[in-house]
């Protein structure tokens, strides 16, 4: 009997941890998708969710790339975490507006939200791997 109840739990645990996954994914690719939709349509909870994601990964790739810290601050440790994504924000407002002037359409990214977003998340996977060592 213990082994049939062993069993029953295991396999609900395990659709129950694929459901988990399988949900996570289709947020984490929803949320990607939406970081590149047009600003005025996209979700912006799940556009703002997919720069985060996106930074993190071009973080953890150029992690990969060269690993360790591009600016190393003794004074005060991960400050790119704080100075990066004001001005990367400022800089993609910037460029967002210029694409408005000229007609074009722009994506989340570039809004000051969207770039902060991103830079903040890639500095902080950054910061975080290279701390690690």
């Amino acid at each position: 009997m213990a082994i049939i109840f062993e069993i029953i739990i295991g396999l609900i645990a395990e659709i129950i941890i694929q459901i988990i996954i399988e949900g996570l994914l289709f947020f984490g690719f929803d949320s990607l998708a939406g970081s590149f939709k047009e600003y005025k349509i996209a979700n912006k909870y799940l556009a703002i969710t997919g720069c985060f994601l996106l930074g993190g990964i071009v973080g953890l790739i150029s992690y990969s790339i060269y690993p360790h810290p591009i600016v190393k601050s003794t004074f005060f440790p991960g400050i790119s975490i704080i100075i990066s994504p004001v001005f990367v924000g400022l800089v993609m407002k910037k460029l967002g507006d210029v694409r408005i002037k000229s007609g074009k359409r722009i994506s989340i990214l570039l809004t000051f939200l969207g770039g902060a977003v991103f830079a903040f998340a890639y500095a902080l996977v950054r910061f975080l791997l290279t701390q690690s060592k």
